[in-house]
């Protein structure tokens, strides 16, 4: 007999959505809908193991440290800790998902809702536009949040990034898909023009010192933002510079 006669006894499959992967991430999207399938009506904690996660999912326990603390700052889940029981209890926030899937949807014009691509149970609010999805045009943005899609913000990234990598590296790095990074970084990431100017102007001056993250190109600043973030200190966003240095090609 072939292996492939018995294909249905290798195991359980692993759930993957390549869509939800393009907006979230590819472990990222196989943890929450783990995550999702264990939980009945996908609003209630659930507790299981590093070893369960990993029989699922296949994700090894150190890459599970590294998707939750992505999916934490994405808003996309909450942990919580209770001591006395040595455990972390999960819950996928939907509405968050949902959001961050319908702003996907849209920036493909794919009108298909989230009940039918994801098989959630919860859809997205009727009626919202693309820009709704990401910034209510009725509320004030938070502060340094600037304008998604801001072309010249974005190419100053760019050319910022371009430039420290070149340096450092003597590559010149294709980077005519960084600027729809940057702009994913604002739109799905919900970072603000403020942290990324910060964050590349502190790269800018300490790229190459000892245990600084190693960035390449845009998707790897994408990748690493928080990990540049933790070497920064943390700073709060009222504390970063509003662009001193920014401007400068140098």
């Amino acid at each position: 007999m072939k292996l492939t006669d018995f294909v249905k006894d290798l195991g359980r499959c692993v759930v993957l959505f390549p869509g939800l992967s393009k907006a979230i991430g590819r472990e990222e999207s196989i943890f929450i809908c783990q995550m999702l399938y264990w939980t009945s009506d996908h609003t209630a904690w659930v507790w299981k193991t590093a070893e369960q996660i990993d029989n699922e999912t296949d994700l090894s326990p150190r890459e599970q440290r590294r998707v939750r603390v992505n999916l934490v700052r994405l808003g996309l889940l909450k942990e919580k800790e209770i001591k006395s029981e040595h455990r972390i209890y999960f819950k996928v926030i939907t509405d968050r998902l949902n959001e961050i899937w319908a702003t996907h949807a849209a920036s493909l014009g794919d009108s298909r809702s989230v009940s039918h691509r994801l098989a959630l149970r919860e859809s997205p609010p009727s009626g919202k536009s693309r820009q709704s999805t990401t910034l209510d045009e009725s509320t004030n943005p938070p502060a340094g949040a600037g304008l998604v899609g801001d072309r010249s913000f974005e190419d100053k990234c760019v050319t910022k990034l371009h430039k420290v990598v070149l340096d450092r590296t003597r590559i010149n790095k294709d980077t005519r898909t960084w600027r729809k990074v940057f702009v994913n970084m604002q739109r799905f990431d919900m970072i603000t023009q403020t942290r990324i100017k910060a964050a590349l102007i502190w790269y800018r001056d300490h790229a190459g010192e000892k245990y600084i993250p190693v960035i390449d190109d845009a998707q790897s600043f994408r990748r690493k933002f928080a990990s540049v973030e933790r070497a920064m200190g943390g700073p709060e966003e009222g504390d970063l510079p509003m662009g001193k240095g920014f401007d400068s090609v140098n």
